[in-house]
Formats: C-alpha cells, structure tokens, sequence
C-alpha cells in the first residue's frame, strides 16, 4: 500500500510542516514517516488528509485512481459507524471475530474508544463487508 501523500502535496502546493499543521497532534515527523510510507495515519488523520486533499481515502491510499466526490460529509463516531454498518449488513460483532476478521478485544477497543482503527483493520473490514473505506467510515 502505497499513500498518494507526495503526489498530492505537490498537486497542493503544500510543504510537509504546513501539512503537519493542518493535520491535528502530529509533527513534521510523523508526516515526513507518512511520505515514506513507514507508517500510516490513523481514522481521524485518514479523514483529515482526504478532506485537506479534497479526495476519496480510497484515492489517498492508491486503492482507486478516482479521486471521488469533494462533498464528503463529516463522519459520526467510528462505533457509531460500525454498528450502523454491520446492522445494514446484518453482521454482528461475534461474526467479525469468528471469521478472524478482528478480535474480539480490537473490537471492543473501538466500541469504547480506546483503540484507534488502523488502515490495514480498515482495509481488512472494507473488504470483508464489500464497502469502499469512504462508506465504511461514514464521508458518503
């Protein structure tokens, strides 16, 4: 997995301590790290870049070459967001864990707030419920 972050950087005309700045608890480091792909940012960093960058998280991270739809909404909680899709989907949580999708103790981190979901977790149930990761968060 590949971040478009330099492409679009440059597309933007923004250096990475402006983007530091944007991108809330974070410092020129972690960005500098985010470029060079040896790490990767969290949900909330996630909808940030894509909201700075006026892009799908699918185009952010190269998982499409459609840039997607600049009128993304503001997304609600991450639980609230994942029960609301596993119930149109009618998948419970014990199912997510059963089929080893995730544990049953990274779910119950996200449920209670503590535990941040990472991109590959993200990816991961993206797949698994067949949803882009726009609409698994809540932007759509």
């Amino acid at each position: 997995m590949k971040l478009r972050l330099k492409e679009l950087m440059k597309e933007f005309n923004i250096s990475p301590y402006e983007l530091s700045d944007k991108v809330q608890d974070f410092s020129f480091a972690t960005v500098y790290d985010w470029m060079k792909d040896k790490c990767y940012p969290g949900l909330k960093n996630l909808i940030d870049l894509a909201n700075i960058f006026e892009c799908s998280i699918e185009y952010l991270i190269g998982r499409s070459e459609d840039i997607g739809n600049i009128n993304y909404i503001q997304p609600p909680s991450w639980d609230v967001q994942l029960r609301k899709i596993l119930k149109e989907k009618n998948i419970s949580f014990y199912k997510l864990s059963k089929d080893k999708i995730v544990s049953a103790g990274t779910i119950g981190g996200w449920l209670y707030h503590k535990k941040d979901i990472g991109l590959k977790n993200l990816i991961k149930l993206a797949d698994y419920l067949q949803v882009d990761i726009d609409t698994l968060v809540g932007r759509v």
